[in-house]
């Protein structure tokens, strides 16, 4: 894992600062990142029991950084 996962990470949906390591969050991709409320409001549901995403976040429209043109 590099190093980058112990830095903030910017949600890709409102642009806020968020700690990975601490805060709950959506990868969509090697460094790009929803934080918990841009993830819930994209329509993301979390089993907290099984630790996985039941239903994934809408990420249709945001920014992938491995292809950043559309």
């Amino acid at each position: 894992m590099s190093d980058s996962w112990f830095e903030q990470s910017e949600c890709a949906g409102c642009g806020e600062f968020f700690s990975p390591p601490e805060d709950r969050g959506y990868w969509f991709s090697d460094q790009t990142f929803l934080c918990w409320d841009c993830a819930v409001r994209r329509g993301g549901v979390y089993d907290a029991v099984t630790e996985r995403w039941i239903n994934a976040p809408d990420v249709s429209g945001l920014v992938d950084e491995r292809r950043p043109h559309p």
